[in-house]
Protein backbone atom coordinates (compact mmCIF):
# COMPACT_ATOMS: atom_id res chain seq x y z
CA UNK A 1 0.00 0.00 0.00
CA UNK A 2 1.38 3.48 -1.10
CA UNK A 3 0.45 6.71 1.28
CA UNK A 4 0.86 10.09 -0.72
CA UNK A 5 3.11 12.20 0.77
CA UNK A 6 0.44 15.07 0.46
CA UNK A 7 -1.11 13.11 3.18
CA UNK A 8 1.74 13.80 5.62
CA UNK A 9 0.74 16.35 8.17
CA UNK A 10 3.28 19.38 7.91
CA UNK A 11 4.19 18.95 11.97
CA UNK A 12 5.24 15.58 10.89
CA UNK A 13 7.28 16.46 8.61
CA UNK A 14 9.23 19.73 10.41
CA UNK A 15 9.86 16.76 13.59
CA UNK A 16 11.45 14.88 10.68
CA UNK A 17 14.03 17.66 10.15
CA UNK A 18 14.95 17.51 13.48
CA UNK A 19 17.04 14.60 13.01
CA UNK A 20 18.35 15.64 9.77
CA UNK A 21 21.96 17.42 9.49
CA UNK A 22 22.56 20.39 7.46
CA UNK A 23 23.32 18.73 4.50
CA UNK A 24 20.57 16.11 4.41
CA UNK A 25 17.64 19.10 5.62
CA UNK A 26 18.80 21.10 2.30
CA UNK A 27 18.14 17.63 0.64
CA UNK A 28 14.78 17.40 1.99
CA UNK A 29 13.70 20.23 1.21
CA UNK A 30 14.96 19.57 -2.51
CA UNK A 31 12.69 16.26 -2.56
CA UNK A 32 9.43 18.58 -3.82
CA UNK A 33 7.34 21.32 -3.24
CA UNK A 34 5.61 20.06 -0.28
CA UNK A 35 8.79 19.25 2.04
CA UNK A 36 10.37 22.57 0.50
CA UNK A 37 7.60 24.35 2.15
CA UNK A 38 7.47 22.34 5.57
CA UNK A 39 10.91 23.49 5.58
CA UNK A 40 11.07 26.90 4.24
CA UNK A 41 7.21 27.75 4.76
CA UNK A 42 8.17 29.54 7.88
CA UNK A 43 10.97 30.26 10.24
CA UNK A 44 10.21 27.22 12.56
CA UNK A 45 12.32 25.11 11.54
CA UNK A 46 15.27 26.91 11.31
CA UNK A 47 14.34 28.32 14.54
CA UNK A 48 14.28 24.83 16.15
CA UNK A 49 17.64 23.89 14.82
CA UNK A 50 19.09 27.25 15.48
CA UNK A 51 18.39 26.98 19.32
CA UNK A 52 19.25 23.61 19.29
CA UNK A 53 23.04 25.42 18.70
CA UNK A 54 22.76 28.69 20.17
CA UNK A 55 21.76 30.80 22.87
CA UNK A 56 18.42 32.70 22.82
CA UNK A 57 18.98 35.84 20.50
CA UNK A 58 19.34 39.14 22.35
CA UNK A 59 16.35 40.08 20.70
CA UNK A 60 13.65 38.29 18.78
CA UNK A 61 12.17 40.57 16.92
CA UNK A 62 12.18 40.06 13.21
CA UNK A 63 14.55 37.54 13.63
CA UNK A 64 16.20 36.16 10.96
CA UNK A 65 16.53 32.54 12.41
CA UNK A 66 17.67 30.87 8.95
CA UNK A 67 20.00 33.55 7.52
CA UNK A 68 21.85 33.69 11.07
CA UNK A 69 22.30 29.94 11.44
CA UNK A 70 24.09 29.97 8.22
CA UNK A 71 26.23 32.64 8.87
CA UNK A 72 27.70 31.06 12.11
CA UNK A 73 28.01 27.87 10.78
CA UNK A 74 29.98 28.99 7.85
CA UNK A 75 32.14 31.14 10.60
CA UNK A 76 33.02 27.89 11.82
CA UNK A 77 34.02 26.15 9.57
CA UNK A 78 36.98 28.92 8.81
CA UNK A 79 37.49 29.90 12.41
CA UNK A 80 40.85 27.92 12.71
CA UNK A 81 42.47 29.61 10.11
CA UNK A 82 40.58 33.89 11.13
CA UNK A 83 42.93 36.09 11.33
CA UNK A 84 42.09 40.18 11.67
CA UNK A 85 44.53 42.70 10.72
CA UNK A 86 42.40 45.62 11.96
CA UNK A 87 38.49 44.58 11.06
CA UNK A 88 38.38 46.95 8.40
CA UNK A 89 37.55 45.06 5.62
CA UNK A 90 34.30 43.89 4.49
CA UNK A 91 35.19 40.15 5.31
CA UNK A 92 36.60 40.96 8.56
CA UNK A 93 33.14 43.53 9.52
CA UNK A 94 30.72 40.42 8.67
CA UNK A 95 33.08 38.12 10.69
CA UNK A 96 33.46 40.31 13.83
CA UNK A 97 29.43 41.54 13.37
CA UNK A 98 28.76 37.36 14.09
CA UNK A 99 31.45 36.89 16.72
CA UNK A 100 30.27 39.82 18.67
CA UNK A 101 26.43 38.81 18.18
CA UNK A 102 27.74 35.30 19.39
CA UNK A 103 28.96 36.67 22.89
CA UNK A 104 26.24 38.73 23.48
CA UNK A 105 23.37 36.88 23.52
CA UNK A 106 26.39 33.95 25.85
CA UNK A 107 24.56 32.48 28.38
CA UNK A 108 27.40 31.55 31.15
CA UNK A 109 25.75 29.30 32.96
CA UNK A 110 28.77 29.18 35.63
CA UNK A 111 32.35 30.57 34.98
CA UNK A 112 34.17 30.21 38.09
CA UNK A 113 35.43 26.71 38.11
CA UNK A 114 36.28 27.30 42.53
CA UNK A 115 32.69 27.89 42.89
CA UNK A 116 30.71 25.36 40.75
CA UNK A 117 30.78 24.00 37.29
CA UNK A 118 33.37 26.12 34.51
CA UNK A 119 31.94 27.87 31.90
CA UNK A 120 28.88 25.98 29.95
CA UNK A 121 26.13 27.52 27.45
CA UNK A 122 25.78 26.91 23.76
CA UNK A 123 27.13 29.63 22.44
CA UNK A 124 30.22 29.61 24.89
CA UNK A 125 30.67 25.93 23.44
CA UNK A 126 31.43 28.00 20.12
CA UNK A 127 33.55 30.29 21.45
CA UNK A 128 35.60 28.51 24.12
CA UNK A 129 37.83 26.43 21.25
CA UNK A 130 38.99 29.74 19.71
CA UNK A 131 41.79 29.13 23.39
CA UNK A 132 43.26 26.61 21.66
CA UNK A 133 43.37 28.23 18.44
CA UNK A 134 46.53 30.82 17.41
CA UNK A 135 46.03 33.94 19.03
CA UNK A 136 43.78 35.73 16.28
CA UNK A 137 42.61 37.90 18.90
CA UNK A 138 45.46 39.38 20.26
CA UNK A 139 47.92 39.52 16.58
CA UNK A 140 45.84 42.56 15.09
CA UNK A 141 47.24 45.97 14.36
CA UNK A 142 46.94 48.59 16.62
CA UNK A 143 46.07 51.20 13.57
CA UNK A 144 43.18 52.44 12.21
CA UNK A 145 41.70 49.53 14.79
CA UNK A 146 37.91 49.51 13.99
CA UNK A 147 35.54 49.69 17.14
CA UNK A 148 34.21 45.89 16.61
CA UNK A 149 37.67 44.41 16.61
CA UNK A 150 38.40 46.06 19.48
CA UNK A 151 35.63 45.07 21.35
CA UNK A 152 35.82 41.07 20.68
CA UNK A 153 38.94 41.36 21.55
CA UNK A 154 38.26 42.97 24.61
CA UNK A 155 35.49 40.59 25.79
CA UNK A 156 37.92 37.46 24.98
CA UNK A 157 40.54 38.45 27.02
CA UNK A 158 39.62 35.97 29.49
CA UNK A 159 40.49 33.44 26.74
CA UNK A 160 44.21 34.28 28.01
CA UNK A 161 45.84 33.41 24.68
CA UNK A 162 48.99 35.02 25.34
CA UNK A 163 49.37 37.97 22.78
CA UNK A 164 52.34 37.85 20.60
CA UNK A 165 55.24 40.21 21.38
CA UNK A 166 54.45 42.67 18.55
CA UNK A 167 50.90 42.94 20.29
CA UNK A 168 52.67 43.98 23.20
CA UNK A 169 54.37 46.13 21.53
CA UNK A 170 52.00 48.00 20.26
CA UNK A 171 49.35 48.40 23.52
CA UNK A 172 52.39 49.54 25.48
CA UNK A 173 52.90 52.64 23.15
CA UNK A 174 48.23 52.91 23.42
CA UNK A 175 48.60 52.43 27.27
CA UNK A 176 52.00 54.61 28.09
CA UNK A 177 50.68 57.27 25.28
CA UNK A 178 50.15 60.47 27.41
CA UNK A 179 47.56 62.07 24.79
CA UNK A 180 45.13 58.92 24.35
CA UNK A 181 44.62 57.94 27.88
CA UNK A 182 41.26 58.23 28.50
CA UNK A 183 39.36 55.45 29.18
CA UNK A 184 36.01 57.48 28.57
CA UNK A 185 35.65 59.19 24.67
CA UNK A 186 34.55 62.48 24.42
CA UNK A 187 30.81 61.64 24.02
CA UNK A 188 30.79 59.45 27.18
CA UNK A 189 31.50 55.98 25.73
CA UNK A 190 34.18 53.53 26.00
CA UNK A 191 37.51 54.16 24.63
CA UNK A 192 37.60 50.29 23.14
CA UNK A 193 41.23 50.87 21.75
CA UNK A 194 42.66 51.72 24.88
CA UNK A 195 40.93 49.23 27.22
CA UNK A 196 41.35 46.51 24.78
CA UNK A 197 45.41 47.58 25.15
CA UNK A 198 45.17 47.19 28.59
CA UNK A 199 44.07 44.10 28.98
CA UNK A 200 46.16 42.36 26.68
CA UNK A 201 49.04 43.93 28.33
CA UNK A 202 48.24 42.59 31.46
CA UNK A 203 47.11 38.84 30.16
CA UNK A 204 51.05 39.29 28.72
CA UNK A 205 52.04 39.49 32.09
CA UNK A 206 49.83 36.93 33.64
CA UNK A 207 49.51 34.00 31.36
CA UNK A 208 50.70 31.14 32.75
CA UNK A 209 53.14 30.47 30.33
CA UNK A 210 54.33 33.93 30.28
CA UNK A 211 58.43 34.70 30.53
CA UNK A 212 57.21 37.68 32.49
CA UNK A 213 57.90 37.69 35.79
CA UNK A 214 56.43 40.95 37.01
CA UNK A 215 53.64 39.20 39.18
CA UNK A 216 55.83 36.34 40.54
CA UNK A 217 52.29 35.74 42.39
CA UNK A 218 50.14 35.20 39.50
CA UNK A 219 52.21 31.18 39.77
CA UNK A 220 50.11 30.60 42.87
CA UNK A 221 46.58 31.27 41.42
CA UNK A 222 44.28 28.40 41.02
CA UNK A 223 42.34 28.19 37.35
CA UNK A 224 39.43 29.69 38.97
CA UNK A 225 41.07 32.49 40.32
CA UNK A 226 42.36 33.64 36.72
CA UNK A 227 40.39 36.60 34.69
CA UNK A 228 37.18 35.04 33.79
CA UNK A 229 34.20 35.44 31.70
CA UNK A 230 30.83 36.73 32.72
CA UNK A 231 27.71 34.94 34.47
CA UNK A 232 24.55 34.86 33.06
CA UNK A 233 24.40 37.37 29.67
CA UNK A 234 27.07 39.87 28.95
CA UNK A 235 24.80 42.49 29.06
CA UNK A 236 22.53 41.62 32.21
CA UNK A 237 22.76 44.11 34.82
CA UNK A 238 23.60 41.57 37.82
CA UNK A 239 25.26 42.75 40.88
CA UNK A 240 28.84 44.21 41.33
CA UNK A 241 30.79 41.26 42.85
CA UNK A 242 32.30 41.82 45.79
CA UNK A 243 35.29 40.05 45.72
CA UNK A 244 38.73 41.43 43.44
CA UNK A 245 42.12 40.44 41.85
CA UNK A 246 44.10 42.90 40.49
CA UNK A 247 47.35 44.27 39.20
CA UNK A 248 48.86 47.67 38.65
CA UNK A 249 51.83 48.98 36.56
CA UNK A 250 53.50 52.29 36.61
CA UNK A 251 53.19 54.55 33.46
CA UNK A 252 56.29 55.69 31.05
CA UNK A 253 58.89 52.85 31.57
CA UNK A 254 62.01 53.33 30.31
CA UNK A 255 64.32 50.63 30.74
CA UNK A 256 64.27 48.76 27.36
CA UNK A 257 64.53 44.89 27.68
CA UNK A 258 64.64 41.57 25.17
CA UNK A 259 62.22 38.89 25.08
CA UNK A 260 62.89 36.36 22.67
CA UNK A 261 64.52 38.60 20.09
CA UNK A 262 61.66 41.62 20.29
CA UNK A 263 62.59 45.07 22.52
CA UNK A 264 59.91 46.26 24.51
CA UNK A 265 59.45 48.43 26.77
CA UNK A 266 60.09 47.11 30.53
CA UNK A 267 56.85 47.44 32.06
CA UNK A 268 57.18 48.06 35.66
CA UNK A 269 55.38 47.23 39.16
CA UNK A 270 55.93 46.77 43.13
CA UNK A 271 55.33 42.91 41.98
CA UNK A 272 52.07 42.55 43.92
CA UNK A 273 48.96 41.44 43.10
CA UNK A 274 45.81 42.83 44.54
CA UNK A 275 43.21 41.07 46.66
CA UNK A 276 40.16 43.47 47.35
CA UNK A 277 36.86 43.05 48.76
CA UNK A 278 34.15 45.76 48.25
CA UNK A 279 31.18 47.21 50.58
CA UNK A 280 28.68 48.14 47.80
CA UNK A 281 25.24 50.03 48.71
CA UNK A 282 22.84 51.90 46.70
CA UNK A 283 23.31 55.65 46.58
CA UNK A 284 19.67 57.75 47.22
CA UNK A 285 21.81 60.48 44.89
CA UNK A 286 20.67 60.54 41.24
CA UNK A 287 22.40 62.88 38.53
CA UNK A 288 20.76 63.77 35.39
CA UNK A 289 18.13 60.53 36.73
CA UNK A 290 21.13 58.25 36.29
CA UNK A 291 22.00 56.16 39.66
CA UNK A 292 25.18 55.76 41.21
CA UNK A 293 25.90 53.24 43.29
CA UNK A 294 28.84 53.68 46.23
CA UNK A 295 30.90 51.45 47.75
CA UNK A 296 34.03 51.34 50.09
CA UNK A 297 36.24 48.64 50.35
CA UNK A 298 39.56 47.02 52.19
CA UNK A 299 42.70 45.01 50.49
CA UNK A 300 45.73 44.46 50.64
CA UNK A 301 48.89 44.75 47.73
CA UNK A 302 52.34 45.54 49.27
CA UNK A 303 50.64 46.66 52.01
CA UNK A 304 46.91 46.62 53.77
CA UNK A 305 45.03 49.51 52.40
CA UNK A 306 40.69 50.95 52.53
CA UNK A 307 38.53 51.72 49.33
CA UNK A 308 37.25 55.58 50.03
CA UNK A 309 34.84 57.89 48.34
CA UNK A 310 33.94 54.59 45.25
CA UNK A 311 31.30 55.35 43.05
CA UNK A 312 29.90 53.22 40.08
CA UNK A 313 27.82 54.92 37.39
CA UNK A 314 26.50 53.66 33.89
CA UNK A 315 27.77 55.38 30.73
CA UNK A 316 26.33 54.81 27.18
CA UNK A 317 27.62 52.07 25.37
CA UNK A 318 29.49 52.26 22.08
CA UNK A 319 27.35 53.25 18.28
CA UNK A 320 26.00 51.14 16.14
CA UNK A 321 26.21 47.01 16.40
CA UNK A 322 27.74 47.55 19.67
CA UNK A 323 25.00 49.07 20.88
CA UNK A 324 23.23 45.36 21.59
CA UNK A 325 24.86 45.23 24.70
CA UNK A 326 24.53 47.96 27.60
CA UNK A 327 26.34 47.53 31.42
CA UNK A 328 29.35 49.60 30.49
CA UNK A 329 29.82 51.47 33.88
CA UNK A 330 32.94 54.19 34.74
CA UNK A 331 34.30 53.57 38.42
CA UNK A 332 36.37 55.68 40.69
CA UNK A 333 37.46 55.09 43.79
CA UNK A 334 40.62 56.41 46.46
CA UNK A 335 42.93 53.28 47.75
CA UNK A 336 44.31 54.85 50.57
CA UNK A 337 47.07 53.31 52.61
CA UNK A 338 48.32 54.92 56.06
CA UNK A 339 50.24 57.77 55.17
CA UNK A 340 48.84 58.06 51.10
CA UNK A 341 46.12 57.60 49.06
CA UNK A 342 45.75 57.06 45.05
CA UNK A 343 43.18 58.39 42.82
CA UNK A 344 41.63 54.76 40.51
CA UNK A 345 39.63 55.85 37.33
CA UNK A 346 38.25 53.45 35.00
CA UNK A 347 35.24 50.87 33.17
CA UNK A 348 33.48 48.07 34.25
CA UNK A 349 33.05 45.89 31.21
CA UNK A 350 29.43 44.32 30.55
CA UNK A 351 29.14 41.16 32.89
CA UNK A 352 30.89 42.88 35.38
CA UNK A 353 33.44 40.66 35.40
CA UNK A 354 36.88 43.08 34.50
CA UNK A 355 37.59 46.41 35.42
CA UNK A 356 40.54 48.17 33.28
CA UNK A 357 41.62 52.01 33.51
CA UNK A 358 44.09 53.93 35.21
CA UNK A 359 45.32 55.53 38.93
CA UNK A 360 47.25 58.72 39.78
CA UNK A 361 47.64 61.35 42.00
CA UNK A 362 44.86 62.79 42.52
CA UNK A 363 41.57 63.36 40.44
CA UNK A 364 42.69 66.23 38.69
CA UNK A 365 45.99 64.44 38.60
CA UNK A 366 48.35 63.76 35.54
CA UNK A 367 49.44 60.41 34.39
CA UNK A 368 53.46 61.08 35.04
CA UNK A 369 55.53 58.99 35.87
CA UNK A 370 56.70 57.31 38.92
CA UNK A 371 52.93 58.57 40.16
CA UNK A 372 50.47 57.39 37.79
CA UNK A 373 49.94 53.81 35.24
CA UNK A 374 47.17 51.29 34.23
CA UNK A 375 45.44 48.59 35.95
CA UNK A 376 43.41 45.82 36.09
CA UNK A 377 40.69 43.79 38.32
CA UNK A 378 39.02 40.84 38.03
CA UNK A 379 36.05 38.97 39.81
CA UNK A 380 37.44 36.63 41.76
CA UNK A 381 35.77 33.76 43.71
CA UNK A 382 34.46 34.88 46.84
CA UNK A 383 35.23 31.52 48.60
CA UNK A 384 38.83 33.09 47.81
CA UNK A 385 39.94 34.38 51.19
CA UNK A 386 43.60 35.62 50.44
CA UNK A 387 43.64 38.18 53.13
CA UNK A 388 44.66 35.51 55.45
CA UNK A 389 46.71 33.87 53.30
CA UNK A 390 49.82 35.56 53.44
CA UNK A 391 51.82 32.37 51.37
CA UNK A 392 49.99 32.93 48.57
CA UNK A 393 48.63 35.99 46.97
CA UNK A 394 48.54 38.68 49.97
CA UNK A 395 52.10 38.62 51.91
CA UNK A 396 53.05 40.60 54.37
CA UNK A 397 55.34 43.47 53.76
CA UNK A 398 58.64 43.00 55.36
CA UNK A 399 60.10 46.38 57.04
CA UNK A 400 63.58 47.32 58.58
Amino acid sequence: MSISITRFPVELLKLITTSLSDNDLCNFALTCSIFHDAVHGDQVVWRNRFLSVYDDPVNRTSYDWKATYQKRQRLHKKMAGLSFRNGQSKEELEDLEILWDILAAADARGNIPAEGDPVDGRNFSHILPLHSERAIFSSHSHVDVHPLLSAVSLMLAPLLNRPKLAFIKGSQGIVYKPDINRVINADGTPNLSLLDAIARLFTWHIHPDSPSDLFHQRTLLTPGELPGFWQGRMGDEGKIPMKWFGAYMYSNPTRIITYDGDELSSDRSDGYLVDMTLTISQSEAETSGTSTTVFTGIGKDFDTFTIKSGEITPIPSPPGRLSTVSGWKKIEFTKSYTHHGWYYSGIILPGNNMILGYWMRSKEGLLTRGTSGPFIFWRAPESSSLLNRDNRVSFVRVTA
